[in-house]
């Protein structure tokens, strides 16, 4: 059944700003294992067809190695509420730094508790253009079994 132009024509502009204005994000487990992902994570964790691996801590590059272990003990702690202004993280050779934000991906009761870490790139320099970053809802709902 074909779909209505309308509604192509929705989704591919849903697409379209998402691509644009929705920073790069991971939903991972305390273990620190990926659940899902999207946008060009490509600059913060290496793909996981090549490396075979779906763990955090094995595909994330050396500099966001520490700041992610961080980011994982402190979901492990029920009582942690992530702070608006999130980690900044400084990016080696390169006019920017990175927050990342903790969103806790909320659905039904699971065993494993899941948060999606947002990576927001943040320039440092004044004449590095960079998109204003997009507006981060409270929780995410759905995915992750």
């Amino acid at each position: 059944m074909a779909q209505d132009p309308y509604i192509q024509l929705q989704r591919a502009m849903e697409r379209a700003l998402l691509r644009q204005y929705v920073p790069p994000w991971i939903v991972v487990n305390e273990a620190g294992d990926i659940g899902n992902f999207d946008g060009n994570v490509a600059p913060f964790i290496a793909p996981i067809d090549k490396v075979g691996s779906h763990n955090v801590f094995q595909l994330a590059e050396a500099y966001l190695q520490h700041p992610l272990g961080v980011v994982i003990e402190r979901m492990r702690d029920k009582a942690y509420v992530w702070p608006a202004e999130g980690l900044r993280v400084t990016v080696p050779d390169a006019p920017m730094s990175l927050e990342l934000n903790v969103l806790p991906v909320e659905g039904k009761e699971r065993a494993t508790r899941w948060y999606c870490i947002v990576f927001e790139s943040m320039a440092t320099d004044p004449f590095v253009r960079n998109r204003l970053p997009a507006q981060i809802p409270q929780t995410v709902t759905g995915c992750c079994a």
